[in-house]
């Protein structure tokens, strides 16, 4: 049996359109986001991170991405693990998400915002942040990350 060049290109029509159809039912839950979002951080991709983050967010990138290109590039990844994240809506299309994360330097607590924008979580700035203002000046050692300080 021949498979002709129509019944193949259709197949592959169907499956595209169904997988289409599908991740646009299935948007990434916050914990999804927050992975992304922390990968792309932790190796200074922060152009792929403004995808994933609000309007305010990606002004507060644009400056640690300015801060980070001053740095050595091998001083600036890290690598982030997740040992624990609660998320929970704390309003409507809003999310807080407690976590239990651990790098180089050890463990230490953060709490993620997320907004949906268009029926997508997006991150937002760290809470705390909305009233120090993008701008606020950078501590010596802080980290050039969206997680806050250590506890």
């Amino acid at each position: 049996m021949k498979v002709t060049p129509f019944l193949l290109f259709g197949c592959m029509a169907v499956v595209a359109a169904w997988s289409c159809k599908r991740d646009h039912h299935q948007a990434a839950s916050p914990e999804e986001v927050i992975r992304q979002y922390q990968a792309l951080i932790d190796a200074n991709r922060y152009e792929e991170a403004k995808a994933l983050s609000t309007p305010q967010e990606q002004l507060r990138l644009e400056a640690d991405a300015e801060l980070m290109a001053m740095l050595p590039a091998d001083s600036t990844l890290t690598r982030t693990i997740f040992l624990k994240m609660d998320c929970k809506e704390a309003a409507r299309d809003v999310a807080h998400c407690n976590c239990l994360l651990e790098d180089q330097e050890g463990e230490y607590e953060a709490v993620f915002k997320l907004v949906k924008i268009e029926g997508i979580w997006r991150m937002d700035l760290p809470l705390g942040e909305e009233e120090e203002g993008v701008n606020s000046p950078a501590l010596p050692g802080a980290k050039p990350m969206s997680l806050p300080q250590k506890l």
